[in-house]
């Protein structure tokens, strides 16, 4: 006789964004890496935007991840003043205190001609809000831009932004109940994918149990909830259909308590994915994507009912993992991937 599973791997220890969301499998995101090569050029009007996909587990309440992009000055104009000469630096506060400073990098007769943000000690800074208007020496109260500061001998004249280009992401809502790897290419999206504007492009990092959310794998079911106490529903409306869900707790070698989006309630595992009242599956692949029905599931091992697999039989007792399936061959038993958030 199997061990039964361990708690580690029901989604009910996940804390979740808030109290929709708690106790779901799948992950946070982390971040967007973005593409080192992607230089900008895009205007104060065109900020590049970023949109999440739905999580996988939305049916449960999981929350959908939001971010805005971070970016640096990237070229820039300048015009007057007086007694300036190169390499006198401007720095630029806009009206949220965020700050860029600009090197002077030719003048006429002591008056600005150009300036850009790469020259020493010059910088793009980090603009949460893209400024258009010119920064100037007087100062602007109550819009953006603000304010310059001088640096050097030079004084009055002003200095605009004309573009910028991406620096970073900043997480506003890490998300809740991701499951599929996000990546963008270009202006172009591969899979369930970041969309960016503006060609940028990047590669989505998953949290993980340590240092995000403490959200942790969980296995994925699908459920039919019992219609009403006496069936074994626990709370909520109770099943009208096969939905997606977390395994809360296991009540026996092939029982188990079920949360989906119409309630909690009891249900017996069967090795089919047609369900009725009362009952759930969970499925299984090999390393080539055949699929399995687990009859019994213990902490190591599942017994498994075939469905498009064939590297494994009905009624066998195979090593199960959340990683990576491991085809059977001579010297090696061979793995099954049981599908979790």
């Amino acid at each position: 006789m199997g061990r039964p599973l361990n708690k580690k791997y029901f989604g009910n220890r996940n804390v979740g964004t808030g109290a929709a969301d708690r106790g779901l499998g799948g992950n946070q995101i982390d971040g967007i890496t973005l593409n080192p090569s992607y230089l900008g050029g895009y205007g104060p009007a065109s900020r590049p935007t970023v949109t999440f996909p739905a999580p996988d587990y939305v049916q449960l309440g999981a929350t959908t991840a939001t971010a805005v992009m971070i970016s640096e000055a990237a070229s820039g104009s300048g015009t007057g003043g007086t007694g300036y000469v190169i390499g006198d630096l401007i720095t630029l506060t806009a009206i949220n205190g965020e700050t860029a400073t600009a090197y002077v990098a030719s003048t006429s007769s002591g008056a600005i001609s150009t300036v850009n943000f790469t020259g020493t000690n010059a910088s793009g800074g980090s603009f949460t809000s893209l400024v258009s208007a010119a920064f100037t020496a007087s100062g602007v109260t109550g819009i953006s831009p603000k304010s310059v500061t001088l640096t050097g001998i030079g004084s009055g004249g002003s200095v605009t932004i004309a573009t910028y280009k991406a620096k970073s992401v900043l997480m506003t809502n890490k998300g809740s109940g991701y499951t599929t790897p996000l990546v963008t290419t270009g202006t172009a999206v591969t899979g369930v994918s970041v969309g960016m504007t503006q060609s940028t492009s990047g590669t989505v990092v998953f949290g993980s149990s340590t240092t995000v959310g403490n959200n942790e794998n969980a296995i994925i079911t699908y459920a039919y909830l019992p219609t009403t106490a006496a069936t074994g529903l626990i709370s909520g409306a109770g099943g009208s259909s096969a939905v997606i869900g977390d395994i809360v707790k296991q009540r026996g070698k092939i029982t188990y308590t079920v949360e989906t989006s119409q309630g909690v309630g009891k249900c017996k595992l069967i090795s089919t994915s047609t369900l009725t009242t009362g009952t759930m599956y969970i499925q299984a692949t090999d390393s080539v994507g055949g699929t399995y029905y687990v009859s019994k599931l213990f902490s190591r091992t599942a017994v498994v009912t075939t469905g498009t697999g064939v590297q494994f039989t009905s009624g066998a007792r195979v090593l199960w993992t959340f990683g990576s399936a491991v085809a059977p061959s001579s010297g090696v038993t061979g793995k099954l991937k049981i599908a979790n958030a």
